[in-house]
This record gives structure tokens, sequence and C-alpha cells, in this order.
């Protein structure tokens, strides 16, 4: 992955196109809170368009994650 390492008390955002089922955002997520450094100020998803699965998805495995669509 290149991207930066320390993510304390940051804004971290997630573009994306489509939010379709929220496994690839959702994997996303995962690694920025398992494998970087720092706990993130807030994380921000941002799409052009979101499924009723994808929004499902990412209330159940990351509710602290704001979707913007």
């Amino acid at each position: 992955a290149k991207m930066g390492t320390d993510i304390d008390g940051r804004i971290v955002l997630l573009p994306d196109p489509m939010g379709a089922t929220g496994s690839s955002m959702s994997a996303a997520i995962s690694h920025y809170r398992t494998q970087l450094e720092g706990t993130p100020a807030k994380m921000v998803a941002i799409h052009l368009i979101v499924t009723p699965e994808y929004l499902r998805r990412m209330q159940r495995e990351h509710p602290d994650v704001a979707v913007y669509a």
C-alpha cells in the first residue's frame, strides 16, 4: 500500500464512486485501523451512489464511519 503511516488525529477521506456491496470499503477501513499507526479523528466515506446493501454493511461493520453519497 502506498499511503502514509500515521493517521493519529487526522480526518481520513475514503473516496469511491460507487458503494455497491461494501466489501472493498470495509477491507480498506479495516486496513487503516489495523495496519497504520494511530487513531483517526474521523473516517469519511464519499460516494456518488450507494446501495442499501452497502449501507447495511457499513452500519453493521463500521458504524462510526460517516457515509456521504
